[in-house]
């Protein structure tokens, strides 16, 4: 799923991009365990900024794992 952003701040004037998430589960694993996701977000400013950004995190084994985190570059 993915959806359109458009925002404005002092210090970045007018910015625009698109942002969503994409939940996955592994074939493996029971349908009642929780689903991995990953969001992500791009955007650029009226001044040339540019930012993107993905969060994530991710269950195996039967949700006895978990790894999450961050990739962002601004």
């Amino acid at each position: 799923m993915a959806i359109p952003v458009v925002y404005y701040t002092p210090e970045s004037k007018w910015g625009g991009g698109a942002a969503g998430v994409l939940r996955f589960k592994q074939r493996t694993e029971p349908d009642n365990m929780r689903h991995s996701n990953i969001m992500f977000s791009f955007s650029v400013t009226q001044l040339g900024q540019i930012v993107l950004g993905a969060p994530f995190q991710l269950w195996f084994k039967k949700e006895k794992y978990n790894i999450y985190g961050e990739a962002t570059y601004q």
